[in-house]
């Protein structure tokens, strides 16, 4: 009985020290509530009034004010001259917009392109016929268009096929490696006086 009595009067102060422990954490967030709340309604008062107040409940609160204020006005000052920093590439991107517009202009159009003579005329000799077997009848360069550059140089009697002709040019459509039949896979050109039909 002694034991219960004793467990039942400890487990009370126990309880008791840990109730008083919890009142006091309330009784200390309810005041920093409070002196925050107090502090907000200062910073608001200064801020319709534009004065600072004489008056304050205690230093800590005054200088926490005073920071936050400062705080304020540097963030305020850091918007503005972020506002400038848009404002000025606003200009800049109208500017080069502007610039672009008068380059392009309609009344600066692009000249029309025109073919010259010789290849206009040239561009009317294009000849479809049945594909055909022609070959080499001497070395001669292989051409990536008519009157291009130079690909390659194939040997005298290399066998290739061909199913257009363009003025003095044949249209290389495909050609033998090791008597099988590959089709060009880009354009090549021969000159037609260096073949002869198979």
């Amino acid at each position: 009985m002694r034991v219960i009595l004793l467990s039942l009067i400890l487990s009370v102060f126990i309880y008791a020290d840990e109730m008083q422990r919890i009142e006091s954490i309330v009784n200390d967030i309810t005041k920093l509530r409070t002196d925050y709340e107090e502090c907000k309604t200062e910073l608001k008062s200064q801020e319709t009034k534009k004065t600072a107040p004489k008056v304050f409940i205690d230093k800590t609160k005054e200088i926490t004010c005073k920071n936050e204020k400062n705080q304020i006005k540097k963030l305020k000052n850091i918007l503005i001259s972020k506002d400038k920093e848009i404002l000025n590439l606003k200009k800049e991107i109208n500017n080069f917009k502007s610039i672009i517009i008068k380059k392009f202009d309609n009344s600066n159009k692009f000249p029309k392109l025109m073919m010259k003579p010789e290849y206009q005329k040239d561009s009317k000799k294009i000849e479809k016929f049945k594909a055909k077997s022609f070959h080499l009848k001497k070395d001669s360069y292989i051409y990536d268009a008519r009157d291009g550059r130079k690909l390659d140089k194939w040997y005298k009697n290399t066998t290739f096929t061909s199913n257009i002709k363009h003025g003095r040019w044949i249209k290389i459509t495909g050609y033998f490696v090791d008597k099988k039949w590959r089709k060009a896979q880009k354009e090549l050109w021969i000159k037609q006086n260096h073949i002869v039909q198979k």
